[in-house]
């Protein structure tokens, strides 16, 4: 059985997209997750925030068309880079390498939460 690197994430831009060297572009993306407490009955979640690269053609789309607070579903890659500070300090990042980003239509999003339903068929395909 081959091994499986796939990373699924709906959330939310925390800061407007970042252009870099070489056509290549990062966008921070918040997740929350929550859940209730069986001791207590209390509604508990936590946020995570992940650092989002894009590469190439869908790194000029993503430039383009999403912005801090847009709500977008990502479809990629764990990656982790490490290297030396100008100390010589090692560092280490993780990061998700995009392979396709959606951009959710708020309206159709809010429509079907209100109806009860799950959110298919709401996205805006980039």
């Amino acid at each position: 059985m081959r091994d499986i690197n796939r990373v699924t994430l709906l959330g939310n831009l925390t800061f407007d997209v970042e252009s870099h060297k070489n056509g290549v572009v990062s966008f921070k993306l918040g997740t929350s997750e929550s859940w209730r407490d069986k001791e207590t009955g209390e509604t508990k979640s936590v946020s995570e925030y992940h650092r989002v690269v894009c590469f190439s053609k869908l790194g000029e789309v993503v430039h383009a068309h999403i912005k801090k607070g847009d709500r977008v579903f990502v479809e990629g890659s764990v990656s982790t880079n490490s290297w030396e500070d100008k100390e010589g300090i090692g560092k280490k990042t993780t990061e998700i390498v995009a392979r396709s980003v959606e951009k959710m239509a708020v309206a159709k999003i809010k429509s079907l939460e209100e109806a009860g339903q799950k959110n298919e068929g709401c996205k805006e395909k980039l």
